[in-house]
């Protein structure tokens, strides 16, 4: 098309060129000589006979009206795809009003460069016609997406799939940002099982964490009151360094932690969710840093309290041994005796372990006062306070967590972060009470009214019921089940709800964890600058309570990437826009082509490709659309997407994650 448009413009070099193509887009050479495409508004077409006719008869009206060129040519192929969609028997030329409702339904069609066209699907639903390997995310779909696709479209099946343009669409109504009153009204508020069945977001999903990065390369060490081998530690791959016993004068290596005890859940939890892969949730609840490799000391005493002194016995041996094991970053999810105390012995080791160039991660505490200790009251730790995001994806819900705060001196902050410590996903201790009424409960909760009395009476004794319930109506039997799933803090079989700063700390780890896995050369105060750097404040808050604000993995990761080429600075991000140009630039070294695809291009993953400046460093740029609000990703080797880690405006995205909001005003 260009080669032909060229040898007519030698013919006349003041008239625009157009060029139809059936289904494909409008190719527009103007007298400038600047060549463009408008994408057409795809309907299915049942009878093309007379398009081109109709498409004439647009550009005229659009002439006549004094319309500018672009909308001239939108209002012709809205006009010729009305044509098309109507069987021979029923041609009738479309009427003003139709040719507008459609445009102000599918919107201004993207003006783009040429490009070639991906291997392409027709959506279903709505007939866009999308490139199959977006079309194929659709396996990805919320569970709660799929559900109202299908009640808004009986006919529609699962497997039929849809597009993204379709997902995005349907977001607000399926509710994926608030909770859901499926249950009864006492509950409809809760942010656990207010939404129709139990259900605790990931934290990759409620942080917008980048998914490319997991920990890979990097060890971790944490001290805590004991441990478990829990399966997402150890399956399919065993990633325990070692089992290390502080509880005695004389510290044990390689001890045996397999026999599950009253001080082995705390230290299992804070270490599955910085690490853990998800094994018994099929992946959904891995930790961000799941391919991390990790070190767990235990530090309580022999009956079972962890004091200072024994924090003090494990961390000493960890200076000693840290560089054996190759440890990077240290979790302590733990406290010491009252009192700031910066110069203490315990907070002199944090302060050398972080001068080696070891991070180290300390929790808060959960008292709501002016209140921290040791190693919490280190200098050189990255102290972390709680959020409380109501497991909502919803910033405008997000609130602070009751977490210790202090100043050490006239400068440190203290806590330097805060991050989500409440309503996290972490594994039930295997082998206890709690573990195996779980799996009793939901069993009871799925069951139908039919068959709930009969399964229940069999298990009263292990659930602890009055037997009683049994002449009450199902609904009451069902209430009951549910009051105890809600006592065991139930999210499924094998996970529960927990909260506290000591799981909030695992998850600052868990993203210096992925900052060192894509920029190995930052060190320990590099990390701590970049995590503060990135941080975003809470609305309303008190600076001496959140200190520098939440923790934003992703932006913290890009910034790490940024590194690799040269000091970050916050205001140069990914997009930026200026004098009617949109600059698109992400951090990717493992990436062999990157496209930006997005509601201005209909998705297309070869329209807007992004060039590689330096190894790593991808950059694309184009004209600024209309004003509006556009939903776009980054398409990474054909087959991974990523909303953009270092734009801040998100949107769910259907898809069990998020887009980057591109705002043009």
């Amino acid at each position: 098309p260009r080669t032909q448009l060229q040898q007519l413009r030698e013919r006349n070099t003041t008239a625009t060129l157009l060029m139809t193509r059936g289904p494909e887009a409008v190719a527009v050479l103007t007298p400038e000589g600047e060549w463009l495409e408008v994408l057409p508004y795809p309907l299915p077409p049942l009878d093309r006979m007379g398009a081109g006719e109709v498409f004439k008869a647009g550009i005229i009206h659009g002439i006549l009206d004094g319309m500018e060129l672009l909308d001239t040519v939108r209002f012709a192929s809205a006009a010729a795809a009305l044509w098309v969609a109507l069987p021979s028997a029923l041609k009738q030329p479309p009427q003003l009003a139709e040719i507008l409702a459609l445009q102000e339904e599918r919107g201004a069609r993207p003006v783009l460069q040429s490009w070639p066209r991906a291997q392409e699907t027709v959506c279903p639903i709505c007939r866009r016609v999308v490139a199959t390997a977006l079309f194929e995310k659709h396996w990805e779909m919320d569970r709660r997406v799929i559900r109202t696709l299908r009640d808004k479209h009986p006919a529609w099946r699962r497997a039929d799939g849809a597009c993204p343009s379709c997902v995005h669409e349907t977001v607000p109504q399926a509710g994926l940002t608030r909770a859901t009153a499926d249950i009864p009204r006492e509950l409809a508020d809760h942010p656990i099982y207010g939404q129709g069945e139990p259900h605790a977001l990931p934290s990759g999903i409620r942080l917008r964490a980048n998914p490319h990065y997991h920990g890979r390369g990097v060890k971790m060490a944490f001290l805590d009151s004991g441990f478990y081998p829990h399966p997402d530690l150890t399956q399919p791959e065993n990633r325990i360094l070692d089992f290390v016993d502080a509880t005695m004068e004389e510290v044990m290596v390689g001890a045996d932690f397999s026999v599950p005890r009253l001080t082995s859940w705390h230290g299992m939890m804070t270490s599955v969710v910085a690490a853990g892969n998800g094994y018994l949730s099929d992946g959904y609840y891995a930790g961000l840093a799941n391919e991390a490799k990790l070190l767990l000391v235990k530090v309580s005493d022999p009956q079972m309290c962890i004091n200072e002194v024994d924090i003090l016995r494990g961390l000493r041996w960890l200076v000693d041994h840290w560089r054996e094991y190759g440890i990077q970053v240290v979790n302590l999810s733990v406290g010491g005796d009252e009192g700031l105390r910066p110069d203490c012995e315990l907070n002199e080791l944090v302060n050398h372990l972080v001068d080696d160039g070891v991070v180290v991660v300390a929790a808060a505490g959960n008292l709501g006062r002016d209140d921290l200790c040791p190693p919490a009251s280190a200098t050189n730790a990255i102290t972390v306070g709680g959020l409380d995001d109501r497991n909502s994806l919803d910033p405008a819900t997000d609130r602070m967590w009751h977490s210790n705060w202090g100043r050490i001196g006239q400068q440190v902050l203290k806590p330097e972060l805060i991050a989500p410590s409440i309503w996290l996903a972490a594994p039930v201790l295997p082998g206890t009470p709690t573990a195996e009424q779980n799996l009793i409960l939901d069993r009871l909760y799925r069951m139908k009214d039919k068959e709930l009395p009969e399964h229940l009476a069999s298990r009263l004794h292990d659930l602890n019921l009055d037997p009683d319930i049994l002449d009450e109506p199902v609904e009451a039997m069902r209430m009951a089940v549910l009051q105890k799933l809600i006592a065991n803090k139930f999210v499924s079989p094998f996970y529960q709800h927990v909260d506290g700063t000591s799981f909030a700390a695992p998850i600052v780890s868990s993203v210096v964890a992925q900052m060192l896995e894509a920029n190995p050369k930052l060190t320990a105060r590099r990390v701590k600058e970049l995590l503060i750097a990135t941080a975003q404040r809470l609305p309303s808050v008190p600076e001496y309570q959140q200190g520098y604000g939440v923790v934003v993995p992703g932006k913290a990761v890009a910034a790490a990437l940024h590194e690799l080429y040269g000091h970050y600075e916050g205001g140069h991000l990914s997009p930026q826009v200026s004098d009617g140009t949109v600059r698109f630039i992400f951090h990717e070294p493992r990436a062999t082509q990157v496209s930006v695809i997005g509601e201005w291009n209909e998705w297309n993953p070869l329209a807007q490709p992004m060039s590689q400046r330096e190894s790593g460093v991808w950059v694309t740029e184009m004209r600024s659309p209309p004003t509006g609000r556009y939903h776009y990703k980054f398409l990474i080797d054909e087959a991974q997407w990523l909303d953009d880690p270092e734009n801040l405006k998100k949107a769910v995205d259907g898809y069990g994650g998020f887009n980057a909001i591109l705002a043009i005003s």
